[in-house]
């Protein structure tokens, strides 16, 4: 019911996800003028699975794929640990670090092409 021609669906998801993570202006204004600082890697194919077997150790920025390592980026990787804290907001809250933790622990999905 909020949505108009002003303010888009889109704007207003945002919009509340930027109140969600308490994300300020500033922050996303010198994450953006910053260069990339590291990769977070999720899921992969076997594409993304030869890319990396090849280009892993010559990438520009570091791999991450440990929670504690984020805490090394500053605004970029609080802004992570913030996003990631807010996706768990469902769960009871002695559940959620827990999750946090498995989060970080958990290697990245690998979908294999299935052949026909």
């Amino acid at each position: 019911m909020l949505k108009t021609k002003r303010y888009t669906r889109t704007r207003l998801q945002r919009l509340f996800v930027h109140l969600l993570t308490s994300t300020r202006k500033e922050e996303l204004e010198s994450i953006h003028t910053s260069s990339l600082q590291y990769i977070r890697l999720l899921g992969m194919n076997d594409q993304g699975r030869n890319y990396l077997k090849h280009y892993k150790k010559h990438l520009p920025v570091p791999l991450l794929t440990k929670h504690a390592e984020l805490k090394r980026f500053g605004t970029a990787g609080q802004l992570d640990l913030r996003t990631a804290h807010c996706y768990w907001l469902c769960l009871p809250s002695e559940n959620i670090p827990r999750q946090l933790t498995a989060e970080f622990k958990q290697t990245p999905i690998y979908t294999k092409k299935h052949g026909i």
